[in-house]
């Protein structure tokens, strides 16, 4: 589970380019998703409104899970992205704005090798996350080359849009 403390920290802090993110990173998402689509960290799931995919979120909070419910159709569950509560596989998993609050990575990628079956999309923000920890193409390489091929995109003062084929 996500250090709630850091968890708490950041997002009491103002996330000054939260638009860019939007107009960006959620733009690419929606083109690059097809088929069977499951988010993780799925909040209030703003970023499907209107778009009309066959989406499952999964959120450790309950209100983002009650306020996804009302911004789009899909299916929503309580959950931990450590431990996902779903058994089946999806075309295209999506971690938006969620790997920044975890220091260790091992148990949401063996969800994501358990639960993806064509694309994984992830987006990392650029904040200062852990003091250990700097994201850059190197680190991101060794991170998530062992889910399949990688492509990077850095978008300054954004973040990282990672695009992975398995």
């Amino acid at each position: 589970m996500a250090d709630v403390t850091l968890w708490n920290t950041v997002w009491n802090r103002p996330y000054h380019h939260y638009e860019s993110h939007h107009q960006i990173f959620w733009n690419k998402i929606k083109e690059k998703s097809t088929g069977k689509i499951l988010d993780l960290g799925c909040g209030s799931a703003s970023c499907w409104r209107g778009f009309g995919v066959d989406l499952t979120g999964i959120d450790y909070s309950e209100s983002a899970i009650r306020e996804a419910g009302k911004n789009t159709e899909g299916r929503f569950l309580l959950g931990d992205v450590e431990n996902v509560p779903l058994q089946e596989t999806f075309d295209t998993v999506v971690l938006s704005g969620v790997i920044n609050y975890y220091r260790d990575l091992n148990k949401i990628k063996s969800e994501l090798k358990r639960l993806s079956k064509n694309l994984i999309l992830i987006t990392i923000n650029v904040i200062k996350d852990f003091p250990d920890r700097e994201w850059n193409e190197e680190r991101i390489h060794q991170e998530f080359d062992d889910l399949g091929s990688v492509k990077i995109e850095f978008v300054p003062k954004v973040g990282y849009l990672i695009e992975v084929v398995r």
